[in-house]
């Protein structure tokens, strides 16, 4: 499994003379490419794909020995050689031998027992296959029949053998403190003995009662003659395993217990403790109690370098920074204990926000920052509302480009469906108008019915051609396949919903015409096609003689520049990709509405607003097909919304009058229109700008945006929440 094979590349241990180890680069690189193509485990399955992907990669440059695909395989190939004795049978003997041989193969040969001993030549590898040799070798003096163990026979006799030996300290023993056992001190004598955990539970220790024979059980069959061990005599062994250990100390005895459990519970000490107190004169005791909660320790009680650090910093603040110059000699503990206290000082001291909460105050980074979203770089939609939700989650991802690792496994791949969704429904209109096109004729708008059969039968096509890695795979391509089948029952329904909400007396009420539009690079190595044509929605079929509604005509596809907002100097371009643009002929005007499909839940963000930046997708795709004429010239904004293909189907963005379930929606009102375009036309270069001044705040609105984000263990919005008003740690508007 990826955890365990990871486990054993990362490990420090792992030292092989390889060539394919290649300084543990093709290490990043088996990980890499775990994730990047989802393979969870199963050594045959990953090195054969691994195979198939180097010699992909490989065809594409002549430098084939540094594609990262090609590293991975041919580290995983020598590990596979490397192991492959493991996945035979043999004796103990043979087991041997092929331990020697992999120690070797790994680098655990080289690897000491002892790090303040590297002169003993006892290393790590020696002493495993020493026990394993030594093993074999008594089994043959004790005349015992040698058997063919399988690699997990095998662990099982190799862990019992481990668990048996013991190595011989090389160390001398003055000076250190020897940690013991009860039973092991009992027979020793301590110049001093510090005896800890007296609570009322540890001594005497407290055993419940046996499951078969309670304590009167036990009393009749030792009278009977069995020897059955009692509740008294239990008692009378703690009572002489406490008298041993007590009484072995020579020149000082600490007793010591906590007065509270890790809950904050009271406890009480053991009776045999407050037993010894009653020996003794209560001036001949010194009974301490230690309530040290304070972190700064007191100066007889620095222990360790760090505790010296804690206490000379403390020093320091006060005016006394001797013991702190003492303790950070070394150049680079001073740095970072300064580091610090400047660190803390304006993250908790400072008012308003600081670089330590996602301010940006390197000259040079913010240059870098400019330099990448210049005024030629093209903004997404999603990338503007990523930084209109949350600035410092932008910075990680988008500008810093970290991606949180992810264990590969079986499981759903949402962005492979939703892209699947997507390309389904644009081919499904694209043949519903094909075949009326083909046909010379006007054709009636389709029924839910239709609609789901051509669904099922695109996806149907689709599926053919998809080859699945495993009985795994397989068994959760079905289920996608059942879910899919049920979505486009789902979405012929939907459409029927939908198409009542057209105008009915529209000459040609809006239908879907254009499928994954793009604007500005959306489209991956598209280009500004100056001659590429858009038929005018005047030129769109009338009304057919029977009077039922008729299908417009495919606008043929384009792409066009991206939508640009401010001047010059700051101008912010901003591309994109429109799912579906539906086009019709309403009260003799050209009208467009664009639809967005949506595979996931609804999110229900009560602060999620056009104004906030948070929600800027459909109004900035409704302004690019107006301003670039997508949908051809002088054509209008109808409407604009969401299709939830799990919920509701098409939810409508626009502020317009409520209507009767059933009832035609009427278009955006213009006042409602002309309020979002002069928003957009000021949020925008808002948000480009502060993303180009390096201003990332450690800010959301949601007070809950920690519990589902993979961040959070970077983020400190939690700390910026708790501290007081006073400071102000919020951006400026």
């Amino acid at each position: 499994p990826f955890a365990r094979l990871m486990a054993l590349l990362d490990s420090n241990y792992f030292q092989p003379d390889w060539g394919e180890f290649d300084d543990r680069r093709a290490v990043r690189d088996v990980s890499a490419e775990l994730r990047r193509n989802q393979l969870a485990e199963g050594r045959e399955r990953i090195i054969s794909a691994f195979e198939r992907i180097a010699h992909q990669q490989s065809s594409e440059t002549s430098d084939s020995v540094h594609v990262p695909a090609h590293r991975a395989w041919r580290l995983l190939a020598r590990l596979s050689h490397a192991t492959a004795e493991l996945r035979r049978e043999h004796d103990l003997a043979g087991w041997s031998g092929v331990i020697a041989s992999l120690v070797r193969e790994i680098g655990l040969d080289r690897v000491r027992l002892d790090d303040e001993s590297p002169d003993s030549g006892r290393t790590f590898g020696s002493f495993l296959t020493s026990v394993l040799f030594d093993a074999a070798r008594g089994e043959q003096i004790a005349g015992i029949a040698s058997q063919r163990l399988t690699l997990a026979d095998f662990l099982g006799e190799f862990t019992d053998l481990l668990e048996h030996q013991r190595l011989a300290p090389h160390r001398r023993e003055e000076g250190r403190v020897r940690v013991l056992s009860a039973e092991q001190v009992r027979n020793l004598d301590v110049p001093r003995l510090f005896l800890a955990g007296l609570t009322e539970t540890s001594f005497p220790r407290h055993r419940s009662d046996d499951c078969l024979y309670s304590e009167r059980d036990r009393q009749e069959l030792n009278d009977c003659g069995l020897s059955l061990g009692h509740r008294a005599v239990r008692a009378q062994e703690e009572l002489l395993m406490f008298y041993g250990v007590v009484t072995r100390a020579r020149r000082q005895l600490v007793m010591t217990y906590p007065v509270v459990t890790d809950e904050g519970q009271p406890l009480s000490r053991s009776p045999y403790l407050s037993s010894i107190c009653e020996l003794f004169d209560p001036t001949a005791l010194v009974i301490d109690l230690q309530e040290q909660l304070d972190p700064i320790p007191k100066l007889e009680r620095i222990l360790s370098q760090s505790d010296c650090r804690v206490r000379g910093m403390a020093d320091a603040l006060a005016g006394r920074p001797a013991l702190f110059r003492a303790a950070c000699e070394e150049q680079r503990a001073a740095r970072n204990c300064l580091a610090a206290v400047d660190m803390n000082a304006r993250r908790f001291q400072t008012g308003g926000l600081t670089n330590y909460e996602g301010m940006l105050e390197n000259p040079r980074n913010i240059e870098r920052i400019q330099e990448h979203f210049s005024t030629e770089h093209e903004f997404s939609a999603t990338q503007l509302e990523a930084y209109a939700e949350c600035p410092f989650r932008f910075l990680i991802k988008h500008v810093l480009k970290l991606d949180p690792p992810t264990i590969p496994g079986v499981e759903t791949d949402f962005a492979r469906r939703g892209s699947l969704v997507h390309d389904l429904l644009a081919e499904l209109h694209r043949s519903l108008f094909a075949e009326g096109n083909e046909a010379g004729e006007s054709r009636s708008v389709p029924r839910g019915e239709e609609v789901a059969t051509t669904f099922h039968r695109l996806l149907a096509a689709n599926s053919q051609t998809r080859a699945s890695a495993g009985s795994v795979h397989q068994a959760l391509e079905r289920i996608e396949q059942r879910l899919l089948v049920e979505w486009g029952e789902a979405y012929g329904r939907q459409w029927n919903d939908y198409v009542a909400t057209l105008p009915r007396d529209a000459a040609r009420p809006p239908l879907p015409a254009l499928f994954e539009a793009a604007f500005g690079s959306a489209m991956p190595g598209a280009v500004r096609d100056e001659n590429a044509s858009v038929t005018s929605p005047d030129s769109l079929t009338e009304k057919s003689a029977d009077g039922t509604r008729s299908v417009p005509a495919t606008l043929e596809a384009a792409t066009f520049p991206p939508l640009i907002f401010g001047t010059a100097q700051s101008a912010v371009r901003v591309g994109g990709r429109i799912d579906r643009i539906d086009v019709g002929l309403v009260e003799g005007r050209a009208v467009f509405t664009v639809i967005d499909y949506k595979t996931g839940r609804r999110a229900r963000a009560t602060f999620d607003t056009v104004e906030t930046g948070r929600t800027l997708q459909l109004a900035l795709y409704a302004l690019a097909v107006l301003r670039l004429e997508i949908a051809g010239p002088q054509a209008q904004p109808w409407q604009m919304g969401y299709w939830h293909l799990r919920e509701t189907g098409f939810i409508s963005d626009a502020k317009t009058k409520r209507t009767k379930s059933g009832e035609p929606l009427p278009a955006i009102d213009d006042a409602v229109w002309s309020a979002l375009v002069q928003t957009l036309d000021e949020i925008i270069p808002r948000l480009a700008a502060g993303i180009r001044s390096g201003r990332f705040p450690v800010y959301n609105a949601d007070p809950l945006c920690t519990s589902g984000c993979p961040y959070n263990t970077i983020c400190r919005i939690a700390q910026v929440r708790s501290l007081p008003e006073s400071l102000h740690k919020v951006p400026p508007k």
